[in-house]
Parts: structure tokens; sequence; C-alpha cells
């Protein structure tokens, strides 16, 4: 179990959203509660016949947006780790893209970001 989420922004691209890993349901709820998020408003783990989601939520105190991506890794093999992570790489690509507004990212600029 996870003590505490650790948060990133590591972009080649100036990225305009912190995101974290989190593989356990006991530290998703724990980061929720830090950045409270009310109980009532908290999302399940992962969504339901998922193995892995990206939360979108805003920061409380700073109000910068966040991704806050959740994978359950005791049932899949490393591989399949890896492949959960990409996807929900993508989905916060996307998320960024079109947050600044890029409708058209050339082939580098998108590779770089994610």
């Amino acid at each position: 179990m996870q003590k505490r989420a650790k948060w990133l922004d590591r972009a080649i691209v100036q990225s305009p959203i912190y995101y974290t890993l989190l593989l356990d349901d006991a530290s998703f709820r724990r980061e929720m509660r830090r950045l409270k998020v009310p109980e009532a408003e908290i999302p399940p783990f992962v969504n339901p016949g998922a193995d892995a989601t990206t939360h979108f939520l805003i920061q409380g105190n700073t109000s910068r947006e966040c991704a806050v991506v959740c994978i359950r890794v005791g049932q899949h093999s490393v591989e399949q780790v890896h492949a959960m992570l990409v996807h929900e790489a993508v989905h916060i690509w996307q998320h960024i893209r079109r947050r600044i507004g890029e409708h058209s990212p050339s082939d580098e600029f998108e590779a770089y970001s994610l």
C-alpha cells in the first residue's frame, strides 16, 4: 500500500495538469480526502467494469487541475499494466490537448507530450 501519492509534472511540453498514479483503493481514498473531495463526490477507484481509470479534478487549495490515474495491478501481468499506463497517458494527453486548444498537433509535438 502506498503511503502518500507522488505528484508529477515533468513534461517536455509544459503541462497544465499535475498527475499521480495510485494502485489501491485505500491510497485513492486517502488522496481524495487530502484533496478535500467531499465524501459523497468521491468516485470509485476504477470505473465499473474497468481495470484502470483516470479521474480529472481540481486540486482544492491551488485550483490546479490534476489527473489521478488508478490501476488495479494485482491481477495483471507487467505487460498488461504497462499497456494500461500507456492507455491512461493517452487520456491525459487528450485532455491536455483540448484544454490548450490544440486540435491538430504535429507527430513530434504529440510524441514529446506523451
